[in-house]
């Protein structure tokens, strides 16, 4: 397993010249960066992969074997060469951008990734910098809520010319920041489209769709589940972790299995030449990610015990910079704590058979007012000395439509 992935970009390597790099005061005398930066970590003990990216142009007279004898006979070490679509007739920058990101989410996790922008045509080295940034914000929405591992810098050093024997390479955070908001990808429309596109290319972008239609029908689900989740937790509806029904934790194995999946239906997609929506193609992986860390996140709970959501709840809340909905949360179960040891009825008993039987005008709107513990719906019993919350089963259906579509509709 690599803790460090360097990643650059391929241009004529005929033209590199030899020259003392320079890192954190780490010397290498090599004609690649990567090499240097690669020597470097190694030198700290960190187990290292580069890739190299080279567009297909530079690969016409020369193959990707070829090109690996070359850069190994130059002093490279530790690296694989990655061949990408040249922008230019079909190519735009998103194509090429979409298969650096698929060619990232293919290979293991590092918990640092380097990025040359020193080599390399500038398209390609903005095209490398765009998909780092959309994998970074992969990686972090993987951990949204738990703590984000993944360290992201950018190397730079000044241009080499036959002048320059030595060159200081500098190491710069490069900050990404995931937000929390909900991804809405459509896994329909992974594509891109022109009027002059020929029905033979249509046909074959739904000869590639009906191939993937199970994982796509898969991903529905989940990100059927990741709306109600994400939901639960924006809204301050912790019981909903808590209900199979709802939110049944899903092996990580089988959401990584998935990924892997429509990886290869992207790749599939750009291999016959199709362009591709950067945006939506980004925001499937992004909507696996949040889920990921939604479900590791279910399977941390026991119990739906006052003591637990008093616990678990609001150190997520502080976490994602929705604190005030500790507030609210604190607020109502103490009532509900309040209610119990007031009245010490025994067995499961309704919430409103603690607080009153009058009866919500709007039920919706005090589901929400109330952290989802609607006292007509909820249901309370004191086990082992804790109290336990829980919806009656009959209103789960009524629930989940709640979470799916929690806005207010005239």
């Amino acid at each position: 397993m690599c803790e460090v992935m360097v990643l650059g970009v391929l241009g004529r390597i005929e033209g590199y010249e030899q020259v003392t790099f320079r890192v954190n005061g780490h010397e290498c005398k090599t004609r690649f960066a990567t090499e240097a930066l690669r020597r470097f970590y190694e030198s700290n003990n960190r187990r290292v992969k580069v890739l190299l990216f080279v567009p297909r142009s530079l690969l016409e007279d020369c193959g990707v074997d070829c090109l690996r004898s070359k850069v190994e006979k130059g002093g490279h070490g530790g690296f694989e060469i990655v061949e990408v679509p040249g922008v230019g007739g079909w190519t735009r920058i998103n194509e090429v951008s979409a298969f650096m990101l698929l060619t990232m989410l293919e290979k293991e996790r590092p918990s640092c990734v380097v990025v040359n922008i020193s080599t390399g045509q500038n398209v390609y080295v903005i095209a490398l910098l765009d998909a780092v940034r959309r994998y970074a914000t992969f990686r972090q929405l993987e951990e949204i809520l738990q703590k984000p591992k993944l360290e992201v810098k950018v190397a730079s050093h000044q241009p080499i010319t036959k002048e320059v024997k030595e060159a200081n390479i500098e190491l710069y955070p490069l900050q990404v920041r995931a937000f929390f908001s909900l991804p809405e990808p459509d896994i329909d429309k992974l594509y891109e489209l022109d009027k002059n596109d020929e029905e033979e290319k249509k046909k074959r972008i739904g000869e590639i769709g009906k191939k993937y239609k199970e994982k796509k029908e898969r991903f529905r689900k989940i990100k059927e589940k990741l709306k109600i989740a994400f939901n639960a937790i924006r809204y301050n509806i912790p019981l909903a972790f808590y209900e199979d029904e709802l939110l049944k934790v899903i092996e990580e194995k089988e959401v990584d299995c998935l990924a892997e999946k429509l990886v290869k239906y992207g790749m599939e997609l750009l291999s016959e030449e199709i362009k591709v929506n950067l945006v939506n193609l980004s925001n499937v992986f992004f909507a696996l990610a949040m889920f990921k860390s939604f479900n590791k996140f279910r399977n941390t709970l026991s119990e739906p015990s006052i003591d637990e959501i008093q616990l678990k709840f609001p150190e997520v809340y502080e976490s994602l910079g929705i604190g005030v909905n500790s507030y609210f949360l604190h607020n109502d179960l103490e009532i509900i704590k309040k209610a119990v040891e007031e009245k010490k009825k025994p067995g499961k008993v309704a919430l409103s058979d603690l607080l009153g039987r009058g009866m919500s005008s709007d039920l919706k709107r005090n589901f929400f007012a109330h952290s989802g513990f609607l006292k007509e719906y909820t249901e309370v019993e004191v086990k082992d000395g804790k109290v336990i919350l829980s919806w009656n089963k009959e209103h789960l259906e009524e629930i989940k439509k709640w979470l799916r579509e929690p806005e207010y509709k005239r």
